[in-house]
């Protein structure tokens, strides 16, 4: 059995750290300026109103909150961001966020003539799975004049249909950046309804890291049951609900 000691155990992880390429590196969040505002926590005014900033996010608002300090310690695809939070009640917190750099849209389709939906089927490398799910992807402002824009794209290139009657399903006087994705993210989504979708002959090409079945005219019924069964993604079921309610809405029976 090979004992290792403590002081080449730590040499090991020293030499380790070293070798990662720098964008890998975890960065130490700076624990002495983390015990400073500790030490200074009771002087802080807890008005979380006083605190809230807005600053030009892509030419949209970001509410930063009580945010008072925060760091990258991954970056990639996606950044994982370490922020100290003063917390309503005077206490310090650290939350690891994910953030990216575009906004999503997630897109819910809705066939009056035969009472069905189309979903696609594509590999989520998060849970290493074949889930079911609506159309998404990312409203890329560089490349997209609106939401609406993107979401059309998205309809276009991943179930190769169209619309010309789209619904957003969130409140627009309420928030103009969508709905916020998760508790530990940044990211915000724009989900729509789409009526009566016609197929596109030559449709764009899905990006290159996608692979995409289409899976159409899926009932009601069945939709529920892969919800229910967990093979589907929480943001598509969320999507989902809510278009199933704006067809209520609009008095569109989805039970045959």
């Amino acid at each position: 059995m090979v004992i290792i000691r403590p002081f080449e155990l730590l040499t090991l992880c020293v030499v380790m750290w070293l070798a990662a390429p720098s964008k890998f590196r975890l960065k130490p969040l700076g624990f002495r300026n983390l015990r400073r505002l500790q030490s200074t926590s009771r002087d802080i005014d807890t008005d979380q109103s006083k605190y809230t900033k807005g600053e030009e996010f892509n030419g949209l608002k970001k509410h930063r909150g009580l945010t008072i300090q925060e760091e990258v310690v991954f970056e990639g695809y996606r950044n994982i961001v370490r922020r100290l939070v003063e917390l309503p009640n005077g206490k310090l917190a650290t939350y690891d966020v994910l953030v990216q750099k575009h906004l999503s849209v997630v897109v819910f389709t809705w066939d009056q003539n035969t009472s069905t939906t189309t979903l696609i089927r594509e590999y989520h490398p998060g849970p290493e799975q074949f889930l079911y799910g609506t159309v998404a992807g990312m409203y890329e402002f560089q490349k997209h004049s609106s939401p609406l824009q993107s979401a059309q794209y998205e309809l276009e290139e991943e179930a190769q249909l169209q619309s010309d009657k789209w619904f957003p399903l969130w409140n627009t006087s309420h928030s103009t950046i969508g709905l916020p994705f998760d508790k530990y993210s940044n990211n915000h989504f724009f989900p729509y309804l789409a009526l009566d979708c016609t197929s596109v002959l030559n449709p764009k090409p899905i990006d290159d890291e996608e692979y995409i079945l289409i899976e159409k005219n899926v009932s009601y019924s069945q939709l529920m049951d892969l919800m229910k069964k967990g093979r589907m993604n929480v943001v598509s079921t969320f999507t989902i609900l809510l278009g199933l309610q704006k067809l209520s809405e609009l008095g569109i029976q989805v039970l045959r």
